[in-house]
Order: structure tokens, then sequence, then C-alpha cells
């Protein structure tokens, strides 16, 4: 026996305010200091933030890669916030993106090789965000397909 169309869309698992709130933390985060500034008696390091390095003629590339991805996954949050989500791809490039910010902070891209960084307050909390968007979009997929595979 099979759902209707509206039915089966109405069972479908809706997370539209922990996207919603995803989008609206990774966009806020994406303006913060990622490393901390460093200093001792023999070198001194500010770390400029992501919007701070696009200005900047080392780093622009990585920060606008980086950019890229935020914005990415600000936009699909921002639309998994407002309309029910039936693909799995949309949760699953959630995770993915944040798999890769999440690596990207743990390896300290772009922090250059002379000294190895500690994560910023905005940092950490972009570290932690990239993971609770990978559990959010693993969980979702996950949901979804499980609807699915009960629906037939």
């Amino acid at each position: 026996m099979s759902s209707s169309p509206s039915s089966t869309a109405s069972s479908l698992p809706s997370y539209r305010g922990l996207y919603g709130g995803l989008a609206l933390v990774v966009a806020a985060l994406s303006g913060g200091q990622l490393y901390a500034d460093y200093e001792d008696e023999n070198l001194s390091i500010d770390y400029p933030t992501l919007w701070e390095m696009l200005g900047s003629r080392y780093g622009a590339g990585l920060a606008l890669a980086s950019l890229t991805l935020i914005g990415v996954l600000v936009l699909l949050a921002a639309i998994a916030s407002v309309r029910p989500i039936t693909p799995v791809g949309i949760p699953i490039t959630i995770a993915l993106i944040g798999i890769a910010g999440a690596v990207m902070l743990i390896s300290r891209v772009g922090a250059g090789s002379r000294h190895v960084p500690e994560l910023d307050t905005a940092g950490a909390m972009m570290l932690m965000t990239c993971w609770a968007a990978v559990a959010l979009g693993v969980i979702h997929a996950i949901h979804l397909i499980v609807v699915r595979l009960s629906d037939r």
C-alpha cells in the first residue's frame, strides 16, 4: 500500500529550526578570527579573519575557497529551514561541507609554518559548528532513508 504524495511529504522528518540556527551561526562565525594571535620575544603573528584575508596577497585563494564553502553551507541550510527536504543529497552535502571545514580547522590550513596556532574563540566555535553540521546532515539523511524504506 503506498501513501499519497501529500501524506508522504508530511511524514518526512523536518529539521527546519536546526538548519535555520546552523545557517545563522555559520554566517556569523565567518567573520570571526579563527586562530589566536601569537606573541613571544622572537615572534609576533596576528592572524586575520577570512574576510580580511580576501584583501591580502597571501591567502586570498584559501579565503575565497573557505568562504565559498561557508556560503554553500549557509545557502543549503537556509533552504532546508524554509521548505521540507525530500532528497538526501542536501543533508549529505551539508555533512560533507562540515567535514571539510572541520578538517581545515584541525589541520590549521592557512596558518603558516612558523608557529602552529591555537584556535581562537570563533575558531573553536566554528569547529564545533562543523561537527554539529556533520551530525545534523547524517542524522537527517538516515531519517529520510528510513522513512522512505518504511513507506514501501
